[in-house]
């Protein structure tokens, strides 16, 4: 997310992570995924609508999708 990459579907293992997975959760939410399920240890991600014009993820004014 730091370098600006945004692939289509994020796998998300949460074994040996230090943080809590509904943090996590809304980490991913802020950068413009939406959660799909949970599979064993993984969680699955996929990148939310874009607005192609401007290729930015569109907000509401809370800040949601």
């Amino acid at each position: 997310m730091r370098l600006g990459f945004q692939p289509a579907y994020v796998i998300f293992e949460t074994m040996f992570n230090t943080e809590s997975a509904e943090k996590s959760i809304q980490y991913m939410k802020r950068h413009g995924y939406r959660y799909l399920t949970k599979r064993g240890w993984n969680h699955i991600f996929e990148l939310a609508i874009w607005d192609i014009a401007t290729t930015t993820v569109k907000y509401d004014q809370l800040g949601n999708l």
